[in-house]
């Protein structure tokens, strides 16, 4: 995985990675490029907050009776990012755990 690291995205010559690149400034100079680049008939400028409508109106296609997803609200990303950070305590806790074991059964092996 070393490899994977070392690879550097460039994104129109910038490297977002390196500490000094303005970030907000990358996305805001994307968003007016695609805007200006793309046809207004081809483009949507959609904020999920909007729900179905301009989505579908867009696509020419009708609004369906489903609720639109809203499945990256606050609790829905506080709840799972919860649970990993309780798998990531639990892991090095058991790992902690077995060494600390298998250092003991070494030394009363020896000392014994």
């Amino acid at each position: 995985m070393f490899w994977f690291s070392q690879i550097r995205l460039r994104v129109q010559g910038v490297d977002p990675y390196e500490p000094k690149t303005d970030l907000a400034q990358m996305y805001t100079d994307w968003n007016k490029r695609v805007i200006e680049t793309v046809p207004a008939e081809k483009l949507l400028i959609f904020n999920v907050k909007e729900g179905w409508k301009p989505l579908c109106d867009f696509l020419g296609v009708p609004v369906p009776d489903t609720p639109f997803p809203r499945v990256n609200s606050t609790v829905e990303w506080k709840r799972r990012t919860g649970a990993a950070k309780r798998r990531a305590v639990l892991t090095i806790a058991l790992s902690v755990g077995l060494f600390v074991l298998v250092v003991g059964v070494f030394l009363f092996n020896i000392l014994t």
